[in-house]
């Protein structure tokens, strides 16, 4: 049964090299599991999206769970880890306002 969906995004902070998710998947391929990329937690909608997008692309990533999105963006916007992945909704105010990039 569905409960419901929201869509997801890929943010990196700005002096990250990562231009597109491209240049993520290409990097992770070269040295699997180097990159880092947090989520809101363990089991939630970023997470289980990225195991399955790890999946289907043929790379490695590590993931770092944490207690919400605030902590989450604080390390993405202070480069303690390489990407952050949540709702569109919970990134949108850093996406807007340039201290992190949205990767397509």
């Amino acid at each position: 049964m569905l409960v419901g969906t929201a869509p997801m995004a890929i943010v990196t902070s700005p002096s990250r090299p990562y231009k597109n998710f491209a240049d993520v998947v290409a990097a992770a391929k070269a040295r699997p599991e180097a990159l880092s990329i947090g989520s809101v937690g363990n089991g939630s909608m970023g997470h289980l999206a990225m195991i399955v997008v790890q999946q289907q692309g043929g790379f490695k990533v590590t993931h770092v769970p944490y207690k919400g999105g605030g902590p989450m963006m604080a390390d993405v916007m202070g480069n303690q880890i390489d990407l952050g992945i949540a709702s569109t909704a919970a990134l949108s105010a850093n996406v807007k306002g340039a201290s992190c990039v949205r990767l397509r």
